[in-house]
C-alpha cells in the first residue's frame, strides 16, 4: 500500500489531462498530437464527513445544459463506420440479483441532460446526476444518504467549485485503495474562469471524509471528462474549448 499511498498523495499536486481531437486521418499523413499538459491544484484541503455536512443549494443558472461543439468539424460523416459490428449474436443470459429506484428527476433538480452515472464499492453504490449525489447500500438497495446537491461535497474549496455552475459528475471506486473519486467540472457564466473538482474519500465510506482538489483550467471549459483510476495516479481526459467553445443549447 505504500505506493498506492504515494500515489493519492500525488494528486495533491498535479494533474495530467490529455486532451485529443480524434480526427481519423491515413497513415502517410503526418498526425498532429496536442501535448500532455500538467496541471497544478490552486486549492486542497480535507473535509468534514459529507453526512455531517449542512445540504448546499445547486448554483446553476439554467437546468438545461449547453452542449458544445467544435466548427466547423461535423460530428456525422456518410462514410460507412470500419469498426460497425454487423455479427449478430445471442442474448448473455444474466440474473438480476438486485433492482432498485435511485435518484428520481425531481430529487437531481431536473437538469437536463441528468449525465445519470453510478460505481459500485465494497458495500456500497454510489450515484450521481447533475447536480445531486446518494449513497445506497449494495446489498439491500436501501439508501443510506440521500441525495443532496453535491456541490456540498466542494463547498469547502471556495471558488468556482463551491458557487460556479457544475455539470458532467463522474463516479469511480478504487478497488486497490478502497477509495471513491469523485469529479466535476466548474465554470462561471461567462467559462472566463474554469475548474476541475476532483473529491477522494479517505476510507471506502462515501458518506466519510474526502479529500478535495480544485485544478484551474484559465479560459478553456474541459467538457466531457473521463476519470481512468490507474495503479499509479488517477488520470483524468477532457474536451477543452477555448472560452466554452461553441455552444447550443437544447
Amino acid at each position: 500500500m505504500k505506493n498506492r499511498s504515494t500515489a493519492l498523495s500525488f494528486l495533491v499536486a498535479l494533474l495530467v489531462v490529455a486532451c485529443s481531437t480524434g480526427t481519423a486521418v491515413s497513415q502517410d499523413v503526418p498526425v498532429q498530437r496536442n501535448p500532455l499538459v500538467v496541471r497544478e491544484s490552486n486549492h486542497v484541503t480535507t473535509t468534514q464527513a459529507f453526512r455531517d455536512m449542512i445540504p448546499e443549494p445547486w448554483h446553476n443558472v439554467s437546468r438545461v445544459m449547453i452542449e458544445h461543439d467544435r466548427a466547423p468539424f461535423p460530428h456525422i460523416s456518410n462514410q460507412p463506420d470500419s469498426v460497425l459490428q454487423t455479427e449478430v449474436l445471442p442474448l448473455v443470459n444474466t440474473t438480476t440479483l438486485l433492482n432498485f429506484d435511485g435518484i428520481t428527476d425531481a430529487q437531481g433538480g431536473g437538469f437536463v441532460p441528468p449525465d445519470t452515472n453510478s460505481a459500485v464499492g465494497a458495500t456500497q453504490v454510489v450515484e450521481t446526476v447533475n447536480v445531486a449525489y446518494a449513497v445506497y447500500d449494495k446489498t439491500t438497495g436501501a439508501q443510506i444518504m440521500a441525495p443532496v446537491s453535491i456541490q456540498t461535497l466542494y463547498k469547502s474549496l471556495g471558488g468556482q467549485c463551491a458557487t460556479g455552475n457544475l455539470s458532467d459528475p463522474i463516479v469511480n471506486y478504487d478497488k486497490a485503495a478502497g477509495r471513491w473519486v469523485i469529479t466535476m467540472i466548474a465554470f462561471n457564466n461567462s467559462f472566463t474562469v474554469n475548474n476541475t473538482c476532483v473529491a477522494v474519500s479517505t476510507t471506502s465510506d462515501a458518506t466519510g471524509t474526502f479529500h478535495v482538489y480544485s485544478f484551474p483550467f484559465g479560459t478553456k471549459l474541459p467538457d466531457y471528462p473521463k476519470v481512468g483510476v490507474w495503479p499509479d495516479a488517477y488520470y483524468i481526459t477532457t474536451n477543452s474549448f477555448p472560452g466554452g467553445g461553441v455552444q447550443r443549447r437544447r
